[in-house]
């Protein structure tokens, strides 16, 4: 008899389960970048990690925010904090950035300065438990 099974299947790692991602994509230019907001079910503390990929030697500043709100239109939008400082040699960097979210949406609000490109390979909300390591980079 066949057995019915909700869960995430055998082997999909409790990250992967739990993250609610809330950019992915390369950032260039002098712009200004919002992420989609994403409802995030974690009134608690959390982790937000910050996965980078290469970074052109010609990006001065990456500045990103985490930020929360009460919906999608952002309202009663607060600031959760900053990533450290991001340039041209922060290559291949992972960062950690531990909230206490209140709010039931998340964002990130992504200022750049510099030329060339900039891949931010996952912004992520993680239980801060389920996260390997105990770096905290910001």
């Amino acid at each position: 008899m066949p057995q019915a099974f909700l869960g995430s299947n055998p082997g999909t790692s409790v990250r992967d389960v739990l993250e609610v991602e809330l950019h992915e994509s390369t950032v260039s230019g002098d712009v200004a970048v919002s992420g989609n907001w994403k409802e995030v079910n974690f009134p608690m503390t959390v982790a937000v990690l910050l996965e980078l990929g290469a970074i052109a030697a010609g990006v001065t500043g990456l500045d990103i925010e985490v930020v929360g709100a009460d919906d999608t239109a952002a309202l009663n939008q607060v600031s959760y904090g900053r990533f450290a400082a991001i340039n041209g040699t922060n290559d291949d960097e992972d960062r950690v950035l531990t909230v206490d979210v209140y709010k039931p949406f998340m964002g990130v609000i992504i200022d750049y300065t510099g030329s060339g490109d900039a891949v931010v390979d996952t912004i992520a909300v993680i239980p801060k438990d389920y996260r390997q390591g105990n770096t905290r980079t910001a």
